[in-house]
């Protein structure tokens, strides 16, 4: 066992004093060098990030110009199952939308119902 003791970060004490200055030199050049690298790893990551994000940009224009599928090489039984779907797609969007004009048209009223009994109701 040592008679010297030692840091919590394990520098050596010299005559109960200070530390060891090549330990301590050797242990700031390497937190040094970890920063470094770290600092390195960052702008490394921000680069690819923001390549990565014109890359995306990119397709997402370049998928935003092509044409609709031509789903023409599909065989007769295919063909005639994509038209259901987009038949019954079709109809549930028109269904949907139906609903929702219903829905806006009955609160508006409501709303208008409401704002007349308030009229009515301030005049008294």
């Amino acid at each position: 066992m040592s008679s010297t003791p030692a840091s919590p970060h394990g520098f050596t004490t010299v005559w109960g004093r200070g530390y060891r200055p090549a330990q301590a030199d050797q242990h700031v050049t390497a937190l040094e060098r970890e920063r470094d690298e770290a600092h390195a790893e960052a702008e490394r990551l921000t680069a690819l990030a923001e390549r990565l994000g014109a890359e995306a940009a990119a397709l997402t224009e370049t998928v935003a110009t092509l044409p609709e599928p031509a789903y023409d090489n599909l065989g007769e039984r295919a063909q005639r199952l994509y038209a259901l779907v987009q038949e019954q797609s079709e109809a549930l969007d028109a269904a949907g939308r139906a609903e929702a004009a219903a829905l806006t048209a009955a609160a508006e009223q409501a709303a208008d119902d409401l704002r007349e009994a308030a009229r009515r109701y301030a005049a008294e």
